[in-house]
């Protein structure tokens, strides 16, 4: 349904910022947790929308999410760096947070994406339709 519909661009950049931008990069806006969006505009619409509405269909391993346990809290994200004394733990919104690992008691890589099943539900289909106009479209 969302395919034959006519999408707007520049209503779907609204929802871009709103809805993607806390965690992907777009015309240089937005956060780096996941894909960089600029790479999706040569995509197949129909394996867009897909990948979308079920961001664990294919997972890829440079974005794998991590749930990391210390004494004091619980962090998921994307690990962005590691040395043999920290972690460095990437998070929506450009929130990065620095672990020692002796304070690590638990790091588990999680089987699904950071990007949560169900994502598009809040949208009509013409929504889904504006957002995909505006990942389509190429600068």
């Amino acid at each position: 349904q969302v395919l034959a519909l006519k999408g707007d661009a520049v209503r779907g950049e609204g929802l871009y910022t709103k809805l993607c931008s806390p965690c992907h990069r777009l015309h240089e806006q937005g956060f780096s947790l996941g894909p960089e969006l600029e790479t999706v505009a040569t995509r197949e619409p129909t394996s867009l929308v897909m990948d979308i509405d079920n961001p664990n269909r294919a997972l890829n391993p440079a974005y794998q999410a991590y749930l990391i346990k210390t004494a004091a809290e619980e962090i998921t994200g994307i690990i962005a760096s590691e040395t043999p004394a920290n972690i460095t733990v990437r998070r929506p919104l450009g929130d990065q947070v620095t672990l020692q690992r002796q304070d690590v008691q638990n790091l588990t890589a999680l089987p699904t994406s950071i990007m949560p099943e169900g994502f598009d539900s809040g949208m009509s289909a013409q929504d889904f339709a504006d957002l995909l106009a505006l990942l389509l479209q190429r600068r």
